[in-house]
């Protein structure tokens, strides 16, 4: 629970003048959730129909290591990656290719560009910069601004520097251009004591991370990675470049207007995402199954899309997961393929299109887990036919995750 007394009185007021209204969501969300479970039933009654396609438009593949091993996952490399290139260029589909910044010029990779372009799928290329290790974590550090993993307001010259250098290297090979992804997230080993702090519920916790975030930052150096990305992207379309911005979900609750100057949690999440750059798209990490103890629904899915939409039209796009948790070795992931088709379904009713639906991961569809190899068609199942006007029914879950993610904002500005 949030403790209001460490707000002092007129903190107090101000949280209950904006969040007094919450407490009347409560019928609504109980009686949301008696029809979503009435409707629920019937809806996995219908009968799929084939389109043709998988209803996404492109996969994420990322280099990890596991912790306990510090060894990748068996069959996790690029030789394994590169045998199943062909079924993405059987489903259209492009590769979120993750490519460190240490490994630039690293000749497998390339390779790997090589391979899948001859088969005609697209490569994205998705930049992160090294960990910032024991000695790098604090901004006194000489290596804080060159280290963190996640593109963000700390480690922008880095990271575009990086980018720079891929963006040549890339047309000195004679390739087409392509679509530069910038993944804003906070820098990793905060993004994960963030985490440990909200499974523990320490909201004080949680505020005071996002503060330190701030106050390390400050207002002027949050406008100068704003600009710094700005002028990234007008240099990368200069090239023929496209340039995504993907990032967390909470900060889609960050924007109650589209040239929202309030980014108060923006700053708090060290992601300078200013709606006014030139991002040919910008996505929003929807995935359900983070959310996983709050037991949300596809639901979840559109509601957000639709909210992601409504604030940035054709730029909006979203990504769905996750099949495997990746170096976050203890993110829920799908149970089955089909809770993924079920969000792919939800977010194309939103009015997200196909392409601009993404997946983390590839290597989740195809691993080998305690019950043997996956089968990746579970993964690629094709959409439900649905009626026009069709919405996946309320649940309970999503007002609520929307009314923390929204107090987190407000608590942030007491």
């Amino acid at each position: 629970m949030l403790s209001l007394t460490r707000f002092g009185a007129a903190g107090v007021s101000r949280f209950l003048r904006d969040w007094g209204w919450s407490l009347a969501l409560l019928p609504w969300c109980l009686a949301a959730a008696a029809v979503g479970c009435s409707r629920a039933v019937a809806d996995e009654q219908v009968q799929r129909a084939p389109l043709g396609a998988v209803g996404f438009g492109e996969v994420a593949w990322e280099q990890y290591e596991l912790p306990t091993t510090n060894l990748p996952p068996p069959g996790h490399d690029l030789a394994a990656l590169t045998q199943r290139l062909p079924l993405l260029a059987k489903h259209g589909l492009a590769l979120v290719l993750h490519w460190p910044s240490t490994e630039l010029q690293q000749q497998a990779r390339w390779d790997l560009v090589r391979s899948a372009t001859e088969l005609g799928i697209a490569v994205r290329p998705w930049i992160t910069l090294p960990d910032a290790g024991a000695d790098g974590a604090e901004p006194s550090s000489p290596n804080y601004a060159a280290t963190g993993y996640f593109p963000n307001a700390t480690n922008a010259d880095a990271w575009c520097a990086a980018a720079r250098e891929l963006m040549e290297s890339w047309q000195s090979r004679g390739l087409a251009p392509t679509t530069l992804v910038v993944d804003f997230e906070m820098r990793r080993e905060r993004l994960i004591e963030f985490a440990a702090l909200s499974s523990a519920a320490d909201v004080a916790g949680v505020l005071s991370l996002l503060q330190r975030n701030r106050d390390a930052i400050g207002v002027e150096g949050f406008a100068r990675a704003k600009q710094t990305y700005a002028d990234f992207v007008a240099a990368a379309h200069q090239r023929g470049f496209r340039v995504t911005v993907s990032t967390l979900l909470p900060l889609l609750d960050d924007f109650e207007l589209t040239q929202d100057a309030d980014d108060l949690l923006r700053q708090g999440f060290q992601v300078p995402l200013d709606p006014s750059t030139a991002w040919d798209s910008i996505s929003f990490q929807v995935q359900r199954t983070l959310y996983q103890s709050y037991a949300p629904t596809a639901y979840f899915v559109y509601h957000y899309a639709r909210q992601a939409r409504a604030l940035f039209g054709a730029r909006a796009a979203i990504n769905l997961g996750v099949t495997d948790p990746g170096w976050a070795v203890d993110t829920p992931a799908y149970a089955s393929g089909a809770e993924l088709r079920q969000d792919v379904e939800a977010a194309l009713a939103a009015g997200i299109a196909a392409p601009d639906i993404g997946v983390y991961s590839f290597y989740g569809m195809y691993k080998t887990d305690a019950s043997g190899p996956r089968d990746p068609s579970q993964w690629l199942q094709p959409p439900t036919r649905r009626p026009p006007g069709w919405a996946p029914p309320p649940d309970i879950a999503t007002p609520i995750i929307q009314t923390l993610q929204r107090m987190l904002r407000s608590a942030l500005a007491l």
